[in-house]
């Protein structure tokens, strides 16, 4: 199987272009943050060392430390949201450094520094989970609770090769137990989805007071009468 080029992938994929447009403008603008800021607290600090080795730390150890979880969330989430959500909150933390004027003020410098790099995390584990999808054989799209719902697999020219649906059953706490793979069928020039397999899993839960409410809550659900049931007319004996 011959795989594409970057040029193919550029003339073809219209997803892949967009985001690669929108990565280059974003990492311009985080180099021109870095500047301005360290030149920004290297006027208020007249210059200290210190001031500016601490921005170093603030912008480069919150990185590697939210990356790992940030690699975890954007797995359950849409990772287009997270993505747009982590830039349009930088955008609102990087107007902080205006407020930045003296030596005393500093602090607010690093602050935003420390959340612009913990969003940065974010959305560049948003950002490579979603490479994948765009460039490689298989896209996935994914139910609100970051469930896989569909799944297509691609031929290198762009060309629909297969493609499942996955419907999911839940429990009281709103994890899947029950999983039903379904295989896309053409006939007639009609396509439908055709079960092929179904996975069941249990999951056991420590109890606690939260798993206490949510089971009393399903109870409470389960022992409510119907509303057939209330309007059912009583007899006398």
């Amino acid at each position: 199987m011959q795989s594409l080029t970057y040029g193919e992938l550029l003339r073809g994929n219209r997803n892949f272009r967009n985001l690669l447009a929108g990565q280059f403008i974003s990492e311009l603008g985080n180099w021109f943050n870095f500047i301005a800021g360290l030149g920004l607290v290297r006027v208020v600090s007249e210059a200290s060392p210190k001031a500016a080795g601490l921005l170093f730390v603030c912008r480069i150890l919150p990185f590697a430390l939210v990356s790992p979880i940030a690699g975890t969330f954007v797995d359950r989430f849409s990772r287009r949201t997270v993505m747009i959500a982590s830039d349009l909150s930088r955008v609102a933390i990087a107007l902080v450094f205006l407020l930045v004027t003296s030596a005393e003020n500093l602090w607010i410098a690093y602050a935003a520094t420390v959340l612009l790099s913990t969003f940065g995390a974010f959305f560049d584990g948003a950002k490579n989970a979603a490479t994948p999808n765009l460039t490689g054989k298989e896209v996935y799209k994914y139910d609100d609770k970051g469930n896989i719902s569909e799944m297509t697999l691609l031929n290198p020219d762009g060309s629909l090769l297969s493609k499942e649906t996955y419907k999911y059953e839940f429990d009281f706490a709103g994890n899947w137990n029950k999983m039903t793979t379904a295989v896309a069928v053409i006939e007639g020039g009609k396509m439908s989805f055709e079960p092929t397999e179904v996975t069941y899993r249990s999951i056991m839960y420590y109890l606690d007071e939260n798993m206490m409410k949510m089971a009393n809550r399903l109870v409470q659900i389960r022992n409510r009468p119907t509303l057939q049931q209330q309007s059912r007319p009583r007899t006398r004996a």
